[in-house]
Protein backbone atom coordinates (compact mmCIF):
# COMPACT_ATOMS: atom_id res chain seq x y z
CA UNK A 1 0.00 0.00 0.00
CA UNK A 2 0.96 3.58 -0.53
CA UNK A 3 -0.23 5.95 2.17
CA UNK A 4 0.52 9.13 4.03
CA UNK A 5 2.94 9.75 6.85
CA UNK A 6 1.52 12.18 9.38
CA UNK A 7 3.92 12.93 12.20
CA UNK A 8 1.03 13.87 14.51
CA UNK A 9 -0.92 10.64 13.73
CA UNK A 10 1.63 8.01 12.67
CA UNK A 11 -0.35 5.15 14.22
CA UNK A 12 -3.49 6.23 12.40
CA UNK A 13 -1.74 6.23 9.05
CA UNK A 14 0.34 3.07 9.43
CA UNK A 15 -2.00 0.77 11.30
CA UNK A 16 -4.41 -0.18 8.50
CA UNK A 17 -1.75 -1.85 6.32
CA UNK A 18 -0.42 -3.48 9.50
CA UNK A 19 -3.85 -5.02 10.11
CA UNK A 20 -3.92 -6.25 6.51
CA UNK A 21 -0.57 -7.95 7.02
CA UNK A 22 -1.90 -9.80 10.06
CA UNK A 23 -4.99 -11.03 8.20
CA UNK A 24 -3.52 -11.94 4.81
CA UNK A 25 -0.45 -14.15 4.56
CA UNK A 26 0.68 -12.73 1.22
CA UNK A 27 0.14 -9.04 1.99
CA UNK A 28 3.52 -7.48 2.76
CA UNK A 29 3.53 -4.67 5.31
CA UNK A 30 7.24 -4.21 4.65
CA UNK A 31 6.53 -3.20 1.04
CA UNK A 32 4.08 -0.49 2.13
CA UNK A 33 5.27 3.09 1.73
CA UNK A 34 4.13 6.05 3.81
CA UNK A 35 5.63 8.98 2.03
CA UNK A 36 5.52 10.49 -1.38
CA UNK A 37 7.83 12.29 -3.72
CA UNK A 38 7.20 15.07 -6.20
CA UNK A 39 6.43 12.68 -9.07
CA UNK A 40 3.60 11.03 -7.07
CA UNK A 41 1.73 14.29 -6.30
CA UNK A 42 -0.80 13.80 -9.08
CA UNK A 43 -1.88 10.34 -7.89
CA UNK A 44 -5.40 9.85 -6.56
CA UNK A 45 -4.40 8.99 -2.97
CA UNK A 46 -2.32 12.14 -2.56
CA UNK A 47 -4.94 14.36 -4.21
CA UNK A 48 -7.68 12.91 -1.97
CA UNK A 49 -5.52 13.26 1.12
CA UNK A 50 -4.83 16.92 0.36
CA UNK A 51 -8.48 17.65 -0.48
CA UNK A 52 -10.18 15.73 2.35
CA UNK A 53 -7.49 16.12 5.06
CA UNK A 54 -7.99 12.57 6.33
CA UNK A 55 -5.05 10.31 7.19
CA UNK A 56 -6.29 7.04 5.72
CA UNK A 57 -6.20 7.35 1.97
CA UNK A 58 -4.34 4.46 0.37
CA UNK A 59 -3.51 2.86 -2.92
CA UNK A 60 -3.39 -0.91 -2.68
CA UNK A 61 -1.26 -2.45 -5.39
CA UNK A 62 -1.04 -6.08 -6.41
CA UNK A 63 1.48 -8.09 -8.33
CA UNK A 64 0.46 -10.05 -11.40
CA UNK A 65 3.17 -12.59 -10.59
CA UNK A 66 2.98 -13.74 -7.01
CA UNK A 67 4.04 -13.05 -3.44
CA UNK A 68 7.55 -12.93 -2.01
CA UNK A 69 6.36 -14.21 1.36
CA UNK A 70 3.95 -16.64 2.94
CA UNK A 71 2.33 -19.88 1.93
CA UNK A 72 2.15 -18.96 -1.78
CA UNK A 73 5.73 -17.70 -2.13
CA UNK A 74 7.08 -18.53 -5.58
CA UNK A 75 3.64 -19.28 -7.03
CA UNK A 76 1.57 -17.16 -9.38
CA UNK A 77 -1.54 -15.37 -8.18
CA UNK A 78 -4.87 -16.43 -9.58
CA UNK A 79 -8.33 -14.90 -9.40
CA UNK A 80 -9.09 -16.44 -6.01
CA UNK A 81 -6.04 -14.69 -4.47
CA UNK A 82 -7.31 -11.30 -5.62
CA UNK A 83 -10.83 -12.11 -4.42
CA UNK A 84 -9.42 -13.09 -1.02
CA UNK A 85 -7.46 -9.81 -0.90
CA UNK A 86 -10.70 -7.88 -1.41
CA UNK A 87 -12.45 -9.89 1.30
CA UNK A 88 -9.60 -9.26 3.75
CA UNK A 89 -9.59 -5.56 2.86
CA UNK A 90 -13.20 -5.37 4.04
CA UNK A 91 -12.42 -7.41 7.18
CA UNK A 92 -9.55 -5.04 7.95
CA UNK A 93 -11.91 -2.05 7.59
CA UNK A 94 -14.31 -3.64 10.07
CA UNK A 95 -11.50 -4.27 12.54
CA UNK A 96 -10.02 -0.80 12.06
CA UNK A 97 -13.36 0.92 12.57
CA UNK A 98 -13.69 -0.57 16.06
CA UNK A 99 -10.02 -0.69 16.89
CA UNK A 100 -8.25 0.47 19.98
CA UNK A 101 -4.88 1.23 18.34
CA UNK A 102 -2.87 1.13 21.54
CA UNK A 103 -4.28 -2.28 22.45
CA UNK A 104 -3.00 -3.55 19.09
CA UNK A 105 0.41 -1.94 19.69
CA UNK A 106 0.63 -3.64 23.09
CA UNK A 107 -0.27 -7.01 21.59
CA UNK A 108 1.89 -6.94 18.44
CA UNK A 109 4.43 -4.20 19.12
CA UNK A 110 5.16 -1.22 16.94
CA UNK A 111 5.41 -1.86 13.21
CA UNK A 112 8.83 -1.51 11.63
CA UNK A 113 8.88 1.03 8.83
CA UNK A 114 11.16 1.65 5.93
CA UNK A 115 11.53 5.45 6.01
CA UNK A 116 13.02 5.95 2.57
Amino acid sequence: MYGNNLSNDWAGTWIFPFIMSKLLDYFSYNYSRFNYSKYKESTAWISLFKELKIPNVFTMEASFLGPDTGEFKGKHFNTSHFEKSGQVLLEALIIYSGLNIWKLVKEYGLPELDKE
